[in-house]
Order: structure tokens, then C-alpha cells, then sequence
């Protein structure tokens, strides 16, 4: 795919390791973007979408994913910042270090007008490596064709990882990170081999 951009080594890694060392040490408080029942309904309404979508069948079996299992879909999500650019009141253990060198750093080195939607995804092992359907982050930029673009920063090694539409699959590396137009659409690729799997997401115009 074309507007893919990938960059490793992308955060220096002082911050980056400080970064993952507060993360997995429980300091920052998590926060569930879903209720239970928008959770199980999302499930759904993914499955549903697998189920009618041959393509994305092929493509699954081509990369040997399976389909997720609703019981093992689960997410811790710590909030940095909203879908308009918010700043949530987080741990005073993340402000104003680390996470404020590493987003400076991002909107530099990105050249970043206005961030968006801005978030810690921390996943946890599964049995098997799998989908559960394609999406865009900001979505309530879904039906809009506001110009913005997706970064994806993989903080830890696993095998898990990032598929797009067209079958590419981005491999999860320690520090690497995923450059796209925002409203291409991508499905996280679960993991089976470290106990979690740490993906900084941010959007931004």
C-alpha cells in the first residue's frame, strides 16, 4: 500500500524505555472506551462484517490468522487525549514526563497542526493470532473527508501486528512505527507469544 510510511528506531530510546517501564508497572490509570454492552455489540457488528466479507476471509488465511473469539477480545485502553484534541487528566506519573517529551517529539518530527484522538491500547496474549475486522480510529471522521492521518508506535516485540484492506501485513516490532492516511481502514493482528502487546495510537491533521 502506498501511504504506508514505516519508521524504525522512531522514539529515542531513553523516553521510549522509560515510557513502556511506567505502562507495565500499573502507575497509569486505565480507562474503558466502551460500555459492555457497546463492547459486545462492536464484537458483533465485526464478526458480522468477517462473515459477509470474503476478501477479508482470503486475506486472513493467506497471513494464517484466525477469527477473534469474543471471550479473549479484551483491551485495556489508557486515554491520553479525546477524538478533539483533549488532553485527559491522567497519573501525574506521565506528566510532565514522559509522555509530554514523546508527544513534543511526535508533533515535531511529524509536523503535526492539531493532535487528535491519542491513546495507550495494551492487549493481552491469546491462543491463537487473530482479527476481528477492519476499522478507522476517529470515528466520527468516518463519513467526513476531513484530512488526517494515523500513527501507530509498537512500544513492545511480539507477533502480533497491523493488516490493511489490500492484505499488507505490518509485522509488531519495538519501536517501529506506522505512518497512514486516517481513514484507511486496519485491523489489529493479536499475539501469542508475549504476555502483552503495548501500541501507542495517535491521530492527528
Amino acid at each position: 500500500m502506498n501511504d504506508i510510511k514505516i519508521f524504525e528506531n522512531f522514539l529515542p530510546e531513553e523516553l521510549l524505555s522509560r515510557f513502556v517501564n511506567i505502562l507495565i508497572s500499573g502507575r497509569g490509570e486505565v480507562y474503558y472506551t466502551q460500555s459492555e454492552e457497546e463492547y459486545e455489540s462492536d464484537i458483533l457488528e465485526k464478526n458480522e462484517f468477517v462473515h459477509d466479507n470474503e476478501p477479508y476471509l482470503e486475506i486472513l488465511k493467506k497471513h494464517n490468522v484466525n477469527l477473534v473469539d469474543r471471550k479473549y477480545d479484551i483491551q485495556n485502553v489508557l486515554l491520553l487525549r479525546d477524538a478533539f484534541g483533549k488532553d485527559y487528566n491522567l497519573n501525574p506519573c506521565f506528566f510532565p514526563y514522559p509522555w509530554r517529551d514523546i508527544d513534543s517529539f511526535i508533533q515535531k518530527t511529524l509536523s503535526v497542526k492539531l493532535p487528535l484522538r491519542t491513546k495507550i491500547n495494551i492487549s493481552f496474549c491469546k491462543p491463537t493470532r487473530s482479527s476481528g475486522g477492519f476499522h478507522t480510529d476517529m470515528h466520527n471522521f468516518k463519513d467526513t473527508n476531513i484530512p488526517h492521518k494515523t500513527l501507530i508506535v509498537y512500544l513492545n516485540d511480539n507477533n502480533g501486528g497491523t493488516m490493511f484492506e489490500d492484505g499488507t501485513l505490518i509485522q509488531n516490532k519495538r519501536n517501529t512505527a506506522v505512518l497512514f492516511n486516517g481513514h484507511t481502514k486496519h485491523a489489529p493482528i493479536s499475539h501469542t507469544n508475549t504476555k502483552r502487546r503495548v501500541v501507542l495510537n495517535y491521530n492527528f491533521i
